[in-house]
């Protein structure tokens, strides 16, 4: 039978093509945010043919009717696997009781339930592919789904709006529209889905879920409600009066106990010695919804079961163990739902990273690449120390790029960029003895009321060649250079001239200036604003 890794992995072609999609709309709509916040107040008919943006819900619809056809084709494929997996179970039980055995492809029975099963799940694609929305939050506080095009309307609005007005910082001013454009991404009015496969939750209207993730438990619960089916079609001809719950790691708690162990249909008795549980014990718990567990026949006090009982007791030992993870005691269980929350935060994280790159919002962008450099060692740090699989491909997003976060560009060489700087012409080590002059008491150059120093023009000049490269570089909100370096010296070289009050500090820290026509020093206070 197909492991419980390889189930999850069936549908993620799929979920990946949808992904990519979500991708190019937050990519579209940065786009188009930096677009508007490029033209000025007073360019109004720009504006209004700017926010024309049927061209932009038409590319998203493209988009998603290039993909239709391949993932449609997938889907019949994955329920062809999910079969053949099944006929070759129940061709080794039919084999071991002298019965002859007709696959799915020969017995119309269950070709039927496959098909039928497949159409089901390939029409819910359609039907969520045509029902995109918007997760917004109205102005109640809550949060609204939202049809997609009045929402991608009403942030563009709010885009035009902050130009209009002449906001003092358009960025700062569209950034929790940039985070809330990425959070939410492309929704679906979640569908119930009925069968034995599970009750799946019937949630209050406007709950929605990511589009691709929609789709994916769709496809699983499709994948589980063929397996039920097909076991149970299979057990009724080589004559199985029972059911084996399959095992998995790490389950919840209260489904612990059914993996891996026998259960005999109708009441529970002994066979030949051994007594088996009716499987109407445990029944439900099947049903519940996202339940990792199957079923598959057996005849009891025939079939061995897949695990003895030595082996089935170590490993659900295991998983009871409890792992100290930043101070708080989580089961194994804990831990991997732990693992789940870390992933959905670090792809929002990507997500936010990337609308913020195609909007020109180069510090929203780092802030957020700082949050997934956390969250994503947070998440190797609690693997190891559970000794948990990880599942790294639910943390990847189709246009990621990593980047240098803010905190890391003040930690970096500043000599190496120094040098770079020099090989492209773009800054000359040497004094500049007019702009230097302006920094010195007493010289004609000096302009009355800047800070001063208290050195000579060689001296400066001496502190620069000994410090340039050691000190702190300073960097823009984009991450820009600015062509300064924060430097401390071993003596006091000049008074900072407070602009308001006049008062006259001495200090031994400066800033070095640099420039094409070479360098300057000046003293600086202690805060380091350069």
């Amino acid at each position: 039978m197909l492991t419980e890794k390889q189930i999850n992995l069936l549908p993620e072609r799929i979920a990946k093509r949808l992904s990519d999609v979500n991708t190019k709309f937050l990519e579209i709509a940065g786009n188009r945010i930096k677009e508007i916040g490029k033209l000025s107040p007073s360019d109004a008919q720009r504006l209004t043919r700017m926010v024309d943006f049927g061209s932009d819900m038409d590319e998203i619809v493209k988009k998603l009717s290039q993909i239709s056809a391949k993932n449609t084709s997938e889907i019949y494929e994955i329920f062809d696997i999910v079969a053949k997996d099944n006929d070759r179970f129940a061709e080794k039980c039919c084999a071991a009781q002298g019965i002859p055995f007709q696959g799915h492809k020969e017995n119309a029975t269950v070709k039927k339930w496959v098909q039928s099963l497949a159409a089901q799940t390939a029409k819910s694609y359609h039907n969520l592919t045509q029902n995109i929305a918007f997760m917004v939050i109205g102005k109640d506080g809550r949060k609204h789904l939202t049809p997609l095009a009045k929402a991608y309307r009403d942030i563009m609005d709010k885009a035009v709006l902050a130009v209009t007005t002449g906001v003092s910082d358009y960025q700062a001013e569209m950034r929790h529209a940039l985070r809330q454009l990425a959070d939410s991404g492309l929704r679906v009015k979640y569908t119930p889905l009925k069968g034995k496969a599970g009750k799946t939750v019937d949630y209050a209207s406007g709950y929605s879920r990511r589009l691709d993730t929609a789709i994916r438990q769709n496809i699983l619960w499709g994948v589980k409600e063929c397996n039920l089916g097909m076991q149970e079609k299979y057990g009724e001809e080589f004559g199985a009066n029972g059911y084996e719950i399959s095992y998995h790691s790490n389950p919840r708690p209260s489904h612990a106990d059914m993996g891996g162990r026998q259960y005999v249909i109708g009441k529970g008795r002994r066979i030949k010695g051994k007594y088996y549980p009716s499987f109407s014990t445990v029944e439900g718990l099947l049903a519940d919804y996202g339940c990792l567990h199957f079923k598959f026949p057996i005849i009891c006090g025939v079939s061995e079961p897949t695990y003895d009982a030595g082996e089935l007791k170590k490993m659900k030992k295991a998983d009871k163990k409890t792992i100290v993870f930043e101070g708080k005691e989580y089961t194994r269980y804990e831990a991997s739902q732990l693992q789940r929350k870390i992933e959905t935060s670090v792809r929002h994280a990507k997500d936010r990273q990337i609308i913020a790159k195609a909007a020109g919002d180069e510090e929203l962008r780092r802030q957020e690449q700082e949050k997934i450099n956390l969250l994503t060692s947070k998440y190797d740090k609690l693997s190891k120390a559970s000794g948990l699989p990880t599942r790294k491909e639910r943390m990847t997003v189709s246009g990621y790029r990593k980047v240098t976060t803010l905190r890391e560009l003040k930690n970096v060489n500043g000599n190496d960029i120094i040098k770079k700087e020099i090989e492209k012409g773009n800054i000359k080590i040497e004094i500049n003895p007019q702009k230097q002059a302006r920094h010195i008491k007493g010289a004609k150059e000096y302009v009355k009321g800047k800070s001063y120093l208290v050195i000579t023009m060689e001296q400066a000049r001496k502190i620069i060649n000994e410090k340039h490269g050691t000190g702190e570089l300073v960097f823009d909100r984009k991450g820009n250079w600015k062509y300064k370096e924060l430097i401390d010296c071993d003596m006091e070289i000049g008074v900072v001239v407070d602009l308001k009050t006049k008062e006259e500090i001495r200090t031994s820290k400066g800033t070095i200036h640099y420039s094409k026509t070479g360098t300057h020093l000046v003293p600086r206070k202690d805060s380091k604003n350069g």
